[in-house]
């Protein structure tokens, strides 16, 4: 029967909040912790006051869900008799209650992690309802109907000893019993099995066909039951290496019931039909289907969480691409109005992993670049170290041009330094930082690898926004410096990671591919180091010999288009180091011009547009509104709106190696304008640049 909320319970939440996850499941009886946490708004929600109605009622009660939406709760040990202490199903957005049967016994509702709750309907109210308590350690469930006195104990398989040679497994298909139109489902060995009340438990078991195996190269799949529109589903998760903390894979399958000619097979199935499938891995009989359009979510996707801690996980059907939401009162990004940023992190810098060659040299094919690889496409010679005199911040003159040592230790400290603001700030906001090793590339986008777990994923610093990539199967990453370029915004179904390894966001591999330096009429050395220098332009990507412009287009596999141009002439300098960036869709070439062979410095800094018509690099006088962000030590660039960013526009910003300054050189004026970032810095440390996500 149902119980009208009175004066002694008012409880109700906020239906525009739902979806929440639940933290602090009230499985204990000293377990008074409870958070939620919005989907919808990705917010947690605040504590509510010790004296409030609801949290006492909480707190009075352990609490089990229900894919329905409502919570079974039951008083715990000696909680004080009230109208608020009672066995009930729980509405939290409306309030509504309907009473269940006591547990008389005080054996069926104590061990809350043990037990698991299910409505046979979609509301306790409508009529044949069923509501079912499974044991998730044993091969027992109870159930009533609301308005029953007492719960109904029932053994699926003959209690005691010996046990039935399949117990484990006919244990852990009831606990992923799924409701739909008033019966319950579940797999069991290529079967599926129905249990029905009518009014006692009855099992029926069949066969279906249907291969929906563990993909090959994976090791461990794990898998949930999920009703939507009144239809089973089966969401498989495959994991490589039998480690259960990477999803790789994310499957659904729908069961196509029986008819007179064929029996009931499972068929893969690549939409939702617009609903939006939550699953908690590892977690049987979590499973739940929701309109999208209710939840104001974003149709065919899949919500899963129970690895990787606190973080919600979201699978694009359509896109095959994952996103990380991390549940976290903290800040877990950088405020967009600091972009674009220096970046002072030691962590950037430490390698990986020793490569497994026996001279101990990084590993690598002809597309496998080396830091000192990235800074020059016409020039062999080593870079000098040697500082201006009037740059105001360093004329120091070191010709011990020595390596550092790597260190081990990890520097959990990031300094950023916002070139709109001119500002130093240390920031504790990105705090997983520690726990990576990460790559920075021109669209502002992070490249992370876990140290541990080895996942791999891309991550938009102020959004927080998580997009995970294959895993590395070769430990190619692991091994080698490298520098990692988005074709698309890595939302886009069209995009290329390309990190001299190729893998689509979504996709299962990464993928390897070698090209012959001799196609490029140049020594391996040189195209190296030109094809370090590539940027994204379009869609395709894009670097520039001498007399040359190749592009790498990925349709779906990679093909080079070599194109002839007019190539630029200066004959007042005989050095130059070149930079390529996009800008508004069109290539630009950017030279900058040291004194003599002083690479270190530069006197003079002009700038190429592509001209497809002429094949040709055509000089140009200003950049308009547009403002270009140089990072010297990784060789590429960035376009940006001055106004949007709020600095210098015509202007390009620039850093350089070993160097903390950032410099402003005016296309206007033709001089160049230094930024000391602090004199607490040393003078050597060099940033890395940030960019905008886009």
């Amino acid at each position: 029967m149902e119980e009208k909320d009175n004066n002694e319970c008012p409880l109700s939440l906020d239906p525009k909040l739902a979806p929440l996850l639940l933290f602090g499941g009230g499985d204990d009886d000293d377990d008074d912790a409870t958070f939620m946490y919005s989907v919808r708004t990705r917010a947690l929600l605040p504590r509510r006051s010790t004296d409030d109605d609801m949290d006492a009622t909480m707190r009075a009660h352990r609490r089990w869900t229900t894919a329905q939406g409502w919570l079974l709760m039951a008083p715990r040990r000696g909680s004080s008799p009230s109208p608020c202490t009672t066995t009930f199903l729980w509405d939290p957005f409306t309030g509504r209650r309907i009473a269940l049967p006591p547990d008389h016994n005080g054996t069926l509702l104590t061990h809350g992690c043990d037990r698991m709750c299910l409505l046979s309907r979609r509301r306790p109210t409508d009529p044949g309802c069923v509501v079912v308590v499974i044991d998730l350690d044993d091969t027992v469930l109870w159930y009533c109907r609301p308005g029953d006195l007492h719960w109904v104990e029932h053994h699926y398989l003959q209690p005691g000893k010996p046990h039935h040679e399949h117990r484990d497994c006919v244990g852990w298909a009831i606990g992923n019993l799924t409701a739909i139109d008033g019966k319950f489902y579940t797999e069991f060995n290529d079967h599926v099995a129905v249990l029905e009340f009518s009014p006692e438990p009855v099992f029926t078991v069949t066969a279906v066909d249907g291969d929906h195996g563990c993909p090959a190269g994976y090791t461990r799949r794990t898998g949930n039951l999920v009703e939507s529109n009144e239809d089973l589903h089966h969401v498989f998760f495959s994991h490589p290496i039998g480690c259960s903390r990477i999803v790789a894979r994310v499957n659904v399958y729908k069961l196509s019931v029986a008819t007179q000619n064929q029996r009931s097979t499972w068929v893969k199935v690549d939409s939702l039909d617009g609903r939006v499938f939550f699953v908690g891995i590892d977690s049987l009989g979590v499973g739940a289907s929701l309109d999208a359009k209710e939840t104001v979510l974003k149709g065919n996707c899949i919500y899963y969480w129970g690895i990787n801690g606190k973080v919600l996980n979201v699978y694009d059907m359509e896109r095959g691409t994952t996103i990380g939401i991390k549940e976290s009162e903290g800040p877990t990004s950088l405020d967009p109005k600091l972009a674009p940023v220096l970046w002072f992190h030691n962590n950037y810098y430490q390698y990986v992993e020793e490569s497994d060659d026996e001279d101990g040299e990084v590993s690598g094919d002809d597309e496998e670049v080396s830091d000192e690889d990235e800074f020059s496409a016409t020039s062999d010679e080593d870079e000098s170290i040697e500082e201006t005199d009037d740059d105001g911040i360093s004329d120091d003159d070191d010709s011990n041009d020595d390596e550092e040592e790597e260190s081990n230790e990890v520097n959990d400290t990031l300094l950023l330094y916002s070139i709109s603001s001119q500002q130093l700030l240390a920031n504790s906001g990105l705090d997983d930082l520690k726990d990576h090793f990460y790559w920075i590339t021109p669209q502002g986008w992070l490249l992370m690898l876990h140290r541990d777990s080895h996942a791999i994923f891309l991550r938009n610093p102020f959004t927080s926004q998580r997009i995970n990539l294959p895993f590395d199967q070769d430990r190619f990453l692991r091994k080698n410096c490298t520098r990692c370029l988005l074709s698309h915004k890595p939302t886009d179904s069209n995009c290329v990671v390309l990190c001299f390894g190729i893998c689509r966001p979504g996709g299962m591999q990464w993928f390897k591919h070698e090209y012959q330096a001799r196609r490029f009429f140049c020594h391996r050395g040189a195209v190296i180091k030109t094809m370090s220098l590539t940027t994204a332009v379009g869609g395709k990507f894009c670097t520039a010999f001498f007399s040359t412009v190749v592009t790498l287009d990925f349709s779906p596999n990679p093909t080079f288009d070599i194109v002839a141009v007019t190539p630029v002439q200066n004959s007042l300098y005989n050095f130059s180091e070149i930079y390529l960036l996009e800008s508004r869709g069109e290539l630009f070439c950017l030279y900058f011009y040291p004194p003599g062979a002083c690479s270190n410095k530069t006197v003079e800094i002009s700038v190429y547009k592509l001209d497809i018509p002429t094949t040709a690099w055509v000089k140009v006088g200003t950049l308009g509104d547009r403002a270009f962000i140089i990072n010297t030590r990784k060789g590429y660039g960035a376009s940006v709106n001055a106004k949007e960013a709020c600095i210098q526009e015509n202007c390009i910003y620039f850093s350089r190696h070993r160097d903390k300054g950032l410099y402003v050189y005016s296309m206007e004026r033709g001089t160049t304008a230094a930024i000391n970032p602090s004199t607490d810095l040393v003078d050597d440390v060099a940033a890395q640049i940030l960019m905008p996500a886009s």
